[in-house]
């Protein structure tokens, strides 16, 4: 199962081909990586972690990792960030890894409705190990005892390249829509032959619903202003496309929410996420469940999120409080 799993491994990524972004089920727990015109969304400033693990029961599964600060500065009418992101697919036999720096222009259309407008530059580093499943010839008596001639197992193969993105949101308290284009220049990540980075489309919206009434009015775990928070999410990048569809339920405590992912040809998963928030912390899990026809082989995907809050830097809040997903 394991041989199998990264001979397509290998032959997705080093023959002519266009690589993937990873993706993550809590896409509003990484703003950052959604959409880089989220930068300094929340205004004060905030650390993000991410880790995802998906397909757990298959050997060679995928896991990824990400950190991210971003904040809103007056002088410069906008966020910065900085996130870093990185991909391990097969154990180790292929690792990617960038880093962004972000800018985010911040401006009102009108006094309920705010324009945010984000620019990435990314650093990718993309590195093959192939003896974690290329072996040497093989002698079939003595075993591996003959050296190989494939360019493929001369050490450790790496890529380096530069990226540049930009997004955009529109938002007030009852709405938000949003865009943005990853990987605008394309670039080369092919180790051996020609492969670009396919340019990323994400359509990302949803709307804000208060919950009036006893339910919002509760105390402990349930206090504070109800939201239900219907969403949606698309993106498409090469020749595949992802669909998500879901609703989240939050307050100032506690998050949950069930969502449904597909391509055009076929369904993924289920979502189920729940989130908690207490004074600066705010955690998150979900769990993928695997509808598809990997349903008795993947495993599904975990997901967890934290963000940490950090006291704000004392300035004019222009913009309102931008009412997305928490997770």
């Amino acid at each position: 199962m394991k041989k199998s799993f990264l001979l397509i491994l290998s032959l997705l990524f080093f023959t002519s081909s266009f690589s993937q972004d990873p993706h993550f089920t809590q896409y509003y727990a990484n703003p950052l990586f959604l959409n880089p015109a989220l930068a300094g969304g929340e205004y004060c400033p905030r650390i993000i972690t991410n880790y995802r693990n998906q397909w757990p029961m298959m050997a060679g599964n995928f896991e990824t990792y990400s950190a991210s600060f971003d904040l809103t500065l007056d002088p410069i009418h906008g966020g910065l960030g900085l996130l870093i992101l990185h991909d391990d697919a097969g154990n180790g036999t292929i690792k990617s890894t960038f880093a962004s720096l972000i800018y985010s222009y911040h401006t009102k259309i009108t006094n309920k409705i705010d324009l945010l407008t984000g620019f990435q530059l990314s650093s990718h580093q993309r590195s093959l190990d192939p003896d974690l499943w290329f072996g040497d010839q093989i002698d079939g008596i003595y075993g591996f005892v003959y050296d190989t001639q494939d360019p493929l197992n001369q050490g450790i193969i790496t890529n380096n390249y530069l990226d540049f993105s930009i997004g955009t949101l529109i938002s007030s308290n009852s709405f938000f829509l949003g865009f943005a284009a990853h990987h605008l220049t394309e670039p080369e990540e092919a180790f051996l032959s020609s492969g670009k980075l396919s340019m990323k489309k994400t359509i990302h919206g949803g709307a804000v619903i208060k919950i009036n009434g006893a339910v919002s009015q509760t105390a402990g775990l349930f206090s504070g202003d109800t939201y239900l928070i219907p969403n949606f999410l698309f993106k498409q990048q090469a020749q595949t496309e992802q669909i998500n569809i879901g609703t989240t339920i939050t307050n100032n405590i506690l998050s949950g929410g069930v969502a449904y992912r597909r391509s055009f040809m076929n369904s993924d998963a289920l979502l189920f996420v729940l989130g908690f928030q207490k004074d600066a912390l705010r955690i998150g899990y979900s769990y993928d469940f695997t509808i598809s026809g990997l349903s008795n082989y993947s495993g599904g995907a975990h997901e967890i999120s934290l963000r940490i809050q950090l006291p704000c830097i004392p300035k004019k809040i222009i913009l309102n409080p931008i009412k997305c997903p928490k997770f």
